[in-house]
C-alpha cells in the first residue's frame, strides 16, 4: 500500500527479544528500515532510514531517548541517483532547460558517495 506524499501512516512493528538490545548491548540499537518492493531504485530514492531499538526504561513516554542531548546517525553507502524512482521528475523539476541523461559526466554526476 503506498503512502502519498502529504498522508501520514502509522507504522507499528512488533520487536522480539532477539530484536532489541541485550546486557551487554548500548541502550539503544540501530536498524535501519528500507522499502523492499524494487531494492535498487528504492534505495537510489532515498528510501532507507535508521530505526533505534532501546531499553524500554531508556525512553520518555513520547519515546524520546533520555541522557541523551543528540542523536547522531551515519549511514555509509553509494547511492547512485541515476536509478532513483524520481530521476525523470527531478530533470524536469530542476533542469528545465534540459540534460541528456545518458551523458557519461550526467550518470557520474549522479553516484553519490
Amino acid at each position: 500500500m503506498p503512502i502519498l506524499p502529504g498522508e501520514v501512516f502509522k507504522y507499528k512493528w512488533t520487536v522480539t527479544v532477539e530484536d532489541g538490545p541485550t546486557k551487554s548491548d548500548p541502550r539503544c540499537l540501530t536498524r535501519y528500515y528500507s522499502s523492499f518492493i524494487n531494492l535498487e531504485k528504492d534505495l537510489a530514492s532515498g528510501l532507507i532510514g535508521p530505526l533505534l531499538i532501546c531499553y524500554k526504561e531508556s525512553v520518555d513516554q513520547r519515546g524520546n531517548q533520555m541522557m541523551s542531548d543528540k542523536r547522531n546517525v551515519i549511514l555509509f553507502s553509494v547511492f547512485d541517483e541515476n536509478k532513483s524512482w524520481y530521476l525523470t521528475e527531478n530533470i524536469q523539476r530542476f533542469l528545465p532547460n534540459g540534460v541528456q541523461p545518458q551523458d557519461p559526466e550526467f550518470q557520474v554526476s549522479n553516484v553519490m558517495h
